[in-house]
């Protein structure tokens, strides 16, 4: 009966043992595991999961736990063989010790729990040490990761600036340019009602200056004029800030189109003054290209009128800000 008994204890505590060692071993792997986690694509970046690792620890815990309580189970039951074991033999009145034979160094080799502990440790150790292992390759690629993602950040920003350079190149290479000047400079007697009712002008009739835009496309591609403007002063206009005054002038509004390497004189627009000596004629022409962009063209020229009937001279006039063109 006793015999059965030892064994069967025995037995039991063999199959703790394992089940303690076997479980913790599961439960180290889970920790490893699930330890670290990839959070979001804006980066190589990592942590830790909070409730996945303290469910890790109080598994271990607890299987630490479960297994002290099986082994408390067994060492209390160790006295009661002990007095059943005497009171069979009759030998002795004091009950033997079992584990003075397990003193000293002899612990890893003769009792199982040691062996396993022990082994538990070893196992513990390598995992840990593989851990620090991986956070620094981790760490590694998390840096290789970063410079690549910079890497490729940097390329398609370079790709997105050629392709809007390229875009600016063909935009530049194929829209139109439209220069404009004046033209048809001219000094005439004023018509009247007087003139024409006498059939002729007398020298001291009132005259006056015509002047005309010419407007020739250096572009690849056709242009349509959408605003025109020209006034004559008698004084240069200055600063670096273009200014047209909208009296006693005012912009007028057309739709012409001026093909490629075209040129043309606008000759439904005239600009008149009644200055007939030297003076400035300046303003500018807006029109789109065919990409449905605006450009803008100005003038600035010093008119030299020549006698009635012939046409006058011009040169250009003012700073580069009243004949830029875009």
């Amino acid at each position: 009966m006793a015999s059965s008994r030892d064994f069967f204890v025995q037995a039991r505590k063999l199959a703790s043992r394992l089940a303690i060692f076997f479980l913790t071993c599961i439960a180290v792997r889970e920790l490893e595991g699930v330890a670290l986690q990839e959070i979001w694509r804006r980066g190589p970046m990592y942590q830790f999961r909070v409730p996945e690792f303290f469910l890790g620890c109080f598994l271990t815990v607890a299987v630490f736990a479960a297994g002290m309580l099986f082994e408390g189970d067994q060492h209390s039951s160790r006295p009661l063989q002990a007095i059943e074991k005497h009171e069979a033999s009759g030998q002795s009145s004091k009950p033997e010790t079992p584990d003075t034979e397990l003193l000293g160094s002899t612990w890893l080799t003769k009792d199982a729990a040691g062996f396993f502990t022990f082994g538990l440790v070893v196992v513990g150790v390598g995992q840990a040490i593989l851990f620090f292992f991986q956070l620094h390759f981790m760490r590694q690629g998390m840096d290789d990761a970063t410079l690549a993602a910079k890497a490729a950040q940097a390329s398609a920003e370079t790709a997105k600036e050629q392709v809007a350079l390229t875009k600016v190149g063909i935009i530049d290479l194929e829209r139109a340019y439209l220069a404009v000047g004046p033209t048809k400079i001219t000094v005439d007697f004023v018509k009247s009602d007087v003139a024409n009712a006498r059939g002729f002008y007398m020298p001291t009739d009132p005259q006056e200056l015509t002047a005309h835009l010419y407007v020739q496309n250096t572009g690849r591609t056709g242009a349509t004029v959408k605003k025109i403007y020209g006034i004559l002063t008698d004084s240069e206009p200055i600063g670096d800030t273009p200014f047209y005054p909208p009296q006693p002038q005012q912009p007028s509004l057309t739709d012409l189109s001026v093909a490629a390497t075209a040129q043309s004189v606008l000759d439904p627009f005239e600009f008149k003054s009644d200055l007939i000596g030297e003076q400035f004629f300046w303003g500018y022409i807006e029109y789109t290209d065919i990409f449905k962009n605006r450009r803008t063209s100005r003038f600035c020229a010093h008119l030299s009128p020549a006698e009635r009937g012939k046409s006058g001279k011009y040169q250009i006039a003012g700073t580069d800000a009243w004949r830029e063109c875009d």
